[in-house]
């Protein structure tokens, strides 16, 4: 399938997967802290707003993911992985 790819349109799919990879990790990060917000949905998405998840980043979250990939992108074969702590009400912390 790469092959059957033109230069810019491998450029547009590698930087969907880029976008697509780091806002997961948002997503699945953002989800697990307890906190509820309310974003507005859009029904012609811009920019950042790809997939109709208007959440802002957390910059460190970011930092981490694109630190995690190397430069890489996901690929068969090459996955990625969000480790999760849980702290309890005691403070003790889980992976």
């Amino acid at each position: 399938m790469d092959t059957d790819l033109s230069s810019q349109d491998r450029k547009d799919l590698d930087k969907f997967i880029k976008f697509f990879a780091l806002k997961t990790v948002q997503v699945i990060v953002q989800a697990r802290l307890g906190e509820k917000i309310c974003t507005r949905s859009s029904s012609s998405p811009t920019g950042s707003d790809w997939f109709n998840l208007a959440i802002k980043d957390i910059p460190e979250v970011t930092h981490e993911a694109k630190k995690a990939l190397a430069g890489q992108l996901p690929a068969v074969g090459r996955s990625m992985c969000v480790e999760i702590s849980l702290k309890t009400s005691e403070m003790e912390e889980y992976s």
